[in-house]
């Protein structure tokens, strides 16, 4: 299967040092991956304006390829949680001993499949929705963010 991995810093970045292919090689999340460029990396951008969260947490920046944290992050954990509730719940209540769905739930609070590089956060490596949360709950409201590469990637 095939989803994107989206490169985000709080400082704008130099296309030169931006994340590539090298940066994954040894990724435990991806098979591999393929850096996009021009029209195909735009249409991947676009997408995240698709998806309710990413509306949720981010508005457009004035500069091409810019979010602004919203602040509201709180609507989104709540949808979060509950889900993390319920997955519970099952668990409990089956007697599972199989944790991959409750682990998924923990990992993905929303964007099941899409990765993020967040090197001003956990390095050049790839990390999950999770991880991307973690860093906003900090975030001060207005802060700037800049999506730099984007990366097709297989898993």
């Amino acid at each position: 299967m095939h989803s994107f991995i989206y490169e985000i810093t709080q400082d704008a970045v130099h296309p030169d040092d931006w994340a590539d292919e090298s940066n994954f090689y040894d990724d435990a999340n991806v098979d591999y991956t393929t850096l996009l460029t021009g029209q195909e990396r735009t249409n991947a951008i676009e997408e995240l304006y698709d998806y309710h969260w990413f509306r949720s947490l981010f508005y457009r920046g004035k500069e091409p390829d810019t979010i602004v944290y919203n602040g509201n992050i709180e609507a989104v954990k709540n949808e979060w949680h509950q889900a993390l509730q319920k997955e519970l719940k099952l668990f409990i209540e089956e007697r599972h001993c199989n944790t991959y769905r409750l682990r998924e739930s923990i990992d993905y609070p929303f964007a099941k499949y899409i990765l993020f590089c967040l090197s001003d956060w956990a390095g050049d490596m790839t990390c999950k929705p999770r991880v991307l949360l973690e860093l906003l709950e900090d975030m001060k409201v207005g802060t700037v963010l800049y999506i730099n590469s984007v990366l097709d990637y297989h898993f």
